[in-house]
């Protein structure tokens, strides 16, 4: 073995010769990074019926799926009174409610 030839390792056209690369270098290939759009800054608590879907977000426990669906809830079935009101968002039971409520403002 110790007579072969080093091998090439081809990565994204770009051809390395494998006898200068450790195997740790391989880790910090770089990859494209997503770009994060800037996010605003929210005020908590939110009004949960004029929020937006970025302020919705904001809550503990609610990402962007959560809150769309909070949203479709609350144009279909209007206005949350209380906090029984948001357990009909599917999604949200007993324990996420207790992660939201303290963000939270029914107006």
């Amino acid at each position: 073995m110790a007579n072969e030839a080093p091998q090439a390792v081809v990565w994204d056209r770009v051809a390395v010769d494998s006898s200068q690369v450790s195997k740790n270098d391989t880790d910090s290939v770089s990859r494209p990074q997503k770009e994060r759009k800037p996010s605003k800054k929210v005020n908590l608590p939110v009004h949960v019926n004029t929020a937006s879907l970025d302020e919705l977000c904001a809550l503990n426990g609610v990402g962007p799926k959560l809150a769309e669906k909070i949203l479709e809830v609350r144009n279909a079935l209007g206005a949350f009174k209380n906090a029984e009101d948001l357990q009909k968002v599917p999604g949200i039971g007993k324990k996420k409610l207790e992660k939201l409520l303290p963000g939270v403002i029914f107006d």
